[in-house]
């Protein structure tokens, strides 16, 4: 099988300038967080690092997943583990780990002395470890404290092996909640994953399907997966062709992968109200883009101081654009449309004046969509249009004529066809215009 969406080592495409930047740092005494959400490189990433620095004479990489770790284990057995990857499948047999006093980090200390001559005979003078550890951040769920981290700090920067050591760690929302200034691990620099570019999305293309798609196709397909390394591959393990693949064939697949990607709830679980509530704002735009001013006018007061930390949440699980860093855009159709049907309504936070806009938005969506004839939809569509307009100058909530839009689109309503009969049906009427209807309405019944 050409592409495998569930195994990480498989068709490994882009991230080459944060594969970069680890490379040159690890060589200038830099340790690295690699930051992501659920299948977007990260063990790809720290094995395609392992893979690289086992060429090099002086280097041993040591992998270890925390994910693979006993449940009931202790601190004792963490500093052991590491220890037993730093010293495995040496060609001169290291001391077994031995408990020397009741202090475990000066029990792992002395082991490592005592590896040291075993290492040095395979590395030589200027011998160095890289140790790997993929969800570093699960350890949160283990230990009682962060001792482990606080001696780790200690470890990579203060102690005598400071120039020896270096660590490449990976993890999600966690890692990056515990890299905060005066932290124990904010002496790692992070790195954040996101969607591939263009190129390397071609690359993936190309490894199975030599010819490439044709423009139109490729256009689409980078539209319906926002260049998501896990979800293109989803959908290119399911496309049927060998060649000549077109839009029918990518939405075939897409099909067939959508009920598959369990993925998008574990990433909904990682986006609090506030992440939530950005997402949407930008999955409600046109063209599913907005300014970075835009975003905080749109959004509730209570949720505009992390706007910032929002968006980069959104960045590292692949589900937005910035490589215009001012103007965040969605990135793939296929989540945004999962997303609306799943994320609950309650960690949506938005102003009035914002959930009018968005309201106006889907009713627009529906009558446009409706079977409404030409002239009945044309006025419509442009008093809905002056309607958003108006409440898109509009400064706060406090200053929203609220009688006066309700009025105005109970009107529109009534003459948007024989569809809508009294005043007092407009909210069911305008639920029967378009399947884009539902929770615009919804909004205007409770806001009106």
């Amino acid at each position: 099988m050409k592409y495998n969406f569930t195994n990480p080592e498989n068709v490994f495409v882009g991230h080459d300038d944060i594969l970069e930047e680890i490379r040159n740092g690890l060589r200038n005494g830099v340790s690295f967080a690699i930051i992501g959400g659920d299948c977007t490189g990260k063990t790809a990433i720290l094995l395609k690092i392992k893979k690289e620095l086992s060429t090099n004479p002086s280097v041993k990489p040591c992998y270890l997943d925390i994910r693979t770790l006993d449940k009931k284990m202790t601190l004792n057995d963490l500093y052991k583990k590491i220890y037993d990857i730093t010293v495995k499948g040496l060609k001169q047999t290291a001391p077994p780990y031995t408990n020397k006093n009741e202090d475990k980090f000066d029990n792992f200390l002395h082991n490592i002395e005592k590896a040291k001559s075993a290492i040095k005979s395979e590395y030589g003078e200027n011998w160095q470890i890289v140790i790997l550890i993929n969800r570093l951040d699960k350890l949160s769920l283990r230990l009682p404290d962060e001792t482990f981290y606080e001696k780790l700090n200690f470890f990579l920067r203060a102690s005598e092996y400071r120039d020896r050591f270096r660590l490449v760690a990976a993890g999600t929302k966690t890692l990056s909640s515990l890299i905060y200034a005066g932290s124990s691990l904010n002496i790692l620099t992070k790195k954040y994953l996101g969607i591939v570019t263009e190129e390397a999305a071609r690359a993936l293309i190309g490894f199975g399907f030599t010819h490439g798609f044709l423009p139109e196709v490729e256009k689409y397909f980078f539209d319906l997966t926002g260049r998501h390394p896990y979800i293109m591959q989803g959908i290119l393990q399911n496309v049927k062709k060998d060649n000549n693949v077109d839009i029918h064939d990518i939405n075939n697949a897409k099909e067939t992968f959508s009920p598959q990607c369990d993925n998008f709830r574990t990433w909904l679980t990682e986006f609090d109200k506030y992440v939530c509530t950005v997402y949407y704002c930008l999955s409600e735009a046109e063209g599913g883009m907005l300014t970075y001013e835009n975003i905080k006018r749109g959004v509730h007061p209570d949720v505009t101081p992390h706007v910032d930390d929002s968006l980069t949440t959104l960045k590292y699980h692949g589900v937005i654009d910035r490589s215009v860093h001012s103007r965040p855009k969605i990135a793939g159709e296929i989540f945004k449309e999962w997303f609306k049907d799943h994320c609950p309504k309650g960690n949506i936070i938005l102003t009035e004046r914002s959930a009018l806009i968005n309201a106006l938005s889907n009713i627009i969506k529906a009558v446009n969509d409706s079977a409404l004839n030409d002239t009945d939809k044309t006025t419509a569509i442009s008093t809905l249009n002056q309607a958003v307009k108006k409440l898109q100058a509009t400064g706060s909530d406090d200053t929203i004529d609220k009688k006066g839009l309700s009025d105005s689109i109970k009107g529109i309503l009534q003459t948007s066809g024989t569809i809508l009969k009294t005043s007092k049906d407009y909210i069911s009427g305008a639920e029967t215009i378009g399947k884009f209807i539902g929770d615009g309405v919804n909004l205007l019944a409770g806001l009106l």
